[in-house]
């Protein structure tokens, strides 16, 4: 993990210089704050982990060791009895509880743990779907046998846009994700976004399209075409 091991460099960097940094938890007082507290032995990881529906190791987290506990959650990856949903979410969760912390830390808040769980949820639902279209891209583009029509492209000077949309009926939320790419299928920009207390499908569709228009408009953007799927 590329950011925590940044962050290790950063606080062996103030050592040397003579800053002192509070060796205390934030969240819950323990001396000897260490990665492996803060993403699994800490009240608020363990919470956390358990709100999300990850089933913890037979003799639970190991207490000094974060390799050990990552390599556990790599295991989880082919475990087909834990819910898609809940495999996807696990580098969000890490990541999430990482973020929470520096908050904590740095501006003295805290999420709510439901809020938390609900928006690491939220996030990897977005991912995954953004990686849907892109593979959907990628196929049409090397013409595989999958694909059912040849790849269509934009005319010259103007911009495809990609779109796609989810709803999960169960909590309200809907979200969508977007590509935009030029004639030669380079992606020029993108972006997703999560809404609240959507009532159905067709709601979120029409959230993503108003977001959409908006973000295009944004970007100075008016040369482009839209695409979506249009099945329910």
């Amino acid at each position: 993990m590329t950011t925590l091991s940044n962050a290790i460099s950063v606080g062996e960097l103030l050592v040397k210089r003579g800053i002192k940094l509070d060796p205390c938890c934030q969240a819950c007082g323990f001396e000897g704050e260490s990665i492996n507290h803060i993403l699994f032995t800490c009240h608020v990881a363990r919470q956390v982990w358990a709100l999300a529906n990850v089933p913890s190791p037979s003799g639970g987290f190991d207490l000094t060791s974060h390799y050990s506990n990552i390599h556990y959650l790599f295991s989880l990856g082919s475990n087909k009895s834990i819910p898609n949903k809940v495999r996807n979410a696990l580098p969000w969760i890490t990541w999430f509880l990482w973020k929470n912390r520096n908050n904590l830390m740095f501006e003295g808040k805290q999420s709510a743990l439901f809020e938390l769980v609900e928006n690491f949820f939220v996030e990897s639902e977005m991912w995954s779907l953004a990686q849907v279209e892109e593979e959907k891209e990628d196929l049409e583009e090397r013409g595989d046998g999958t694909a059912c029509q040849k790849r269509w492209v934009p005319p010259r000077g103007w911009f495809k846009c990609n779109i796609g949309v989810d709803w999960m009926k169960g909590t309200r939320l809907g979200g969508g994700a977007w590509v935009l790419r030029d004639e030669k299928g380079k992606v020029i920009l993108h972006g997703r976004r999560a809404f609240s207390e959507i009532g159905s499908f067709h709601d979120a569709k029409l959230q993503v399209l108003v977001w959409l228009v908006e973000s295009i408009i944004s970007h100075h953007q008016n040369k482009v075409i839209f695409a979506l799927d249009d099945g329910t």
